[in-house]
Formats: structure tokens, sequence, C-alpha cells
């Protein structure tokens, strides 16, 4: 998976086709490490890498997509 720019949460919770209770759970593990925090937030390369790493890859695996 490519990824220029950023995603914000909504992005990244529809791109692994979950919830938001589900996904903090999923990542409950490396949310400090990612820096997450309540509210409106903004991940870049190296936390959506990270997260990738830790959760596999999402359910539409986009390796040829740049998101």
């Amino acid at each position: 998976m490519k990824v220029n720019g950023s995603l914000n949460k909504s992005d990244l919770i529809r791109l692994y086709n979950s919830d938001y209770r589900a996904f903090v759970v999923a990542i409950a593990e490396i949310k400090e490490e990612i820096g997450w925090r309540d509210g409106k937030q903004r991940f870049f390369t190296k936390q959506i890498r990270r997260i990738y790493e830790h959760l596999g890859p999402p359910i539409l695996d986009m390796q040829t997509e740049t998101i």
C-alpha cells in the first residue's frame, strides 16, 4: 500500500471496513505509539504504516493504489 499525504480517522476506519469502537480496540496496543487522541486527527505516512503493520492489510488491499 502506498500512502501519499495523510488520512483522517474516518478514512482509516472505512479502509479497514470497521466501526470506531472496533478500530480503537484493534489498535489499543499502539495508540500511544501512533499518537492517537480524542477528536479529529490526521495520520501521516509513518503512523499509517505502523497501523498497517499492526493490523495487516486492509480488507481492500490497495497495494498498487495511492491513497
